[in-house]
């Protein structure tokens, strides 16, 4: 037994409303509903006795699926597979293993919907994933997943109910490129936020800047700065004014007096005769409200030192106020 409802091939306008699926399924069944096409379902409740794969997936699109109570044990509750252009909004989706939402399909809309126990992952490119709540589970699942392109995702939130908190709130794989990080809170994570992807665009980024007048000189705990909130570092530079001659100038950020570049060549650093070091990617980049952060001045130039120093880290607020 495959579905316990679905449409074959691809059928127009379906409208499910106010459908309950609830009980000990048989085995091999794969998904309570397999629509495929476009429509609507709405405020139905699916749960399975026994583990069934998907309590709903869709398959072309559009749908709009709004205000339904999922729960199922098995893989992705709510799975878009291939479907496109569709708004999935305020439901609620529980369960034990993979994820409570699955996008495989493109500019979809994912607003609103609390998860619980199981998270989000994207593999489509060009979708919206808004204001939805992951409630952590009983075990260290990543919240939220991103592996495609182009994504944006703005004012999500995670809140910790069951005593574990999530290994990774937002974690942009290696190959996912130019998603669009807004204003989350993820701070109830262990890691707020993992970037292997390129090109992410972070947004309401803050900096933190530290300003060394004067012929530069080595030295350790430049000007102690507390942070007030949950934060996720992205990067930092160095410039002078004056550029330092026949040696490198290198800075370093420490976080509670521990350098946040863990592999010390990717300090900031400013080389012979120019002013500017690029952005540097640091190694810890996850800090906590009342952490302090401080700048060495690790190495200057032989010849001439350098002069005028400024220090610039770039972070977002990720939760949780302190």
């Amino acid at each position: 037994m495959a579905s316990v409802i679905n449409t074959s091939g691809s059928q127009a306008s379906i409208s499910l409303h106010d459908l309950q699926l609830e009980g000990a399924f048989p085995a091999g069944t794969d998904q309570l509903m397999d629509l495929s096409g476009d429509g609507e379902v709405y405020n139905c409740r699916c749960s399975s006795a026994v583990a069934v794969d998907t309590a709903l997936r869709l398959a072309v699109g559009p749908w709009q699926v709004h205000g339904n109570n999922f729960r199922v044990d098995d893989t992705a509750i709510l799975l878009l597979a291939s479907a496109d252009r569709c708004l999935i909004q305020d439901n609620i989706l529980q369960g034990d293993n993979d994820e409570s939402i699955l996008v495989e399909g493109d500019d979809n809309t994912i607003e609103g919907n609390l998860m619980v126990l199981r998270g989000l992952r994207v593999t489509g490119d060009d979708n919206t994933i808004v204001g939805n709540t992951f409630s952590s589970g009983n075990s260290a699942a990543n919240a939220f997943v991103v592996a495609g392109d182009r994504n944006f995702f703005d004012g999500n939130k995670i809140i910790n109910d069951f005593g574990t908190a999530p290994a990774v709130g937002l974690e942009i794989l290696s190959g996912a490129t130019d998603n669009v990080i807004g204003v989350n809170d993820l701070g109830q994570a262990t890691l707020p936020i993992t970037d292997a992807g390129t090109g992410t665009i972070y947004k309401a980024v803050r900096e933190a800047l530290w300003v060394v007048g004067g012929t530069l000189a080595t030295g350790t705990g430049v000007d102690p700065r507390r942070i007030n909130e949950d934060i996720f570092i992205i990067d930092a530079a160095a410039v002078v004014d004056t550029a330092p001659t026949d040696a490198s100038l290198i800075v370093d950020v420490h976080l509670n007096g521990t350098t946040i570049f863990t592999t010390q060549g990717n300090r900031p650093t400013i080389l012979t005769t120019a002013t500017d070091s690029g952005l540097a990617i640091p190694d810890v980049t996850a800090a906590a409200g009342g952490d302090v952060l401080t700048v060495d001045i690790d190495q200057i130039g032989s010849t001439i030192a350098g002069a005028d120093l400024a220090v610039v880290v770039r972070y977002i607020n990720v939760g949780n106020t302190g």
